[in-house]
């Protein structure tokens, strides 16, 4: 199989850079903080501590709306340099930021560039952290925003470097 992809965020672009803000657990008392930056070679870092003090245990980050239609591809492909520890890519599409948020989880390697490939239909339901079992399944042709999360009290430092998030699509068989 080929593959087709496109960029959808490159770091590259100032706008891209821009267009993320953190959402951690002190939105319900907690105590986590997170913050991400851009650095010199124009990868985003997404960075923080983690703490479980008041019931918290996540800190995240995500891109301002912005429409999408990804509907003619597979799912999205991310190049990342983790920490070791267990994040999650999210996705909403619809406008409402409250609501519904896709979610799939993928595992880094501690200090090591990572092209990882999620495909869409790994993507799970969830609100506000819980399984939303009988939810629509994700529409690919309206994501308005794309996310990061870590959770499941993985308490500490934390540091995800992202370098692109690309859409992908199987072409078909190679000879």
């Amino acid at each position: 199989m080929t593959e087709l992809t496109i960029p959808i965020i490159n770091f590259d672009n100032p706008l891209h850079q821009l267009a993320w803000k953190s959402i951690d657990d002190v939105v319900m008392g907690g105590r986590s903080q997170s913050r991400m930056v851009i650095s010199d070679n124009n990868t985003a870092l997404f960075e923080g501590h983690v703490s479980l003090e008041n019931f918290g245990g996540f800190a995240s980050i995500r891109s301002l709306p912005q429409e999408h239609d990804l509907s003619a591809f597979q799912g999205l492909q991310i190049r990342v340099r983790g920490d070791g520890r267990i994040y999650q890519m999210r996705l909403i599409s619809s406008q409402n930021y409250a609501g519904i948020n896709h979610v799939a989880e993928f595992r880094t390697q501690a200090a090591q560039w990572q092209n990882i490939q999620i495909p869409f239909r790994s993507f799970r339901p969830t609100f506000r952290g819980m399984p939303v079992p009988f939810a629509p399944r994700l529409n690919t042709s309206h994501i308005y925003t794309f996310g990061f999360l870590i959770a499941r009290k993985q308490a500490g430092h934390f540091r995800l470097e992202i370098d692109s998030i690309q859409a992908y699509q199987e072409t078909g068989k190679t000879p």
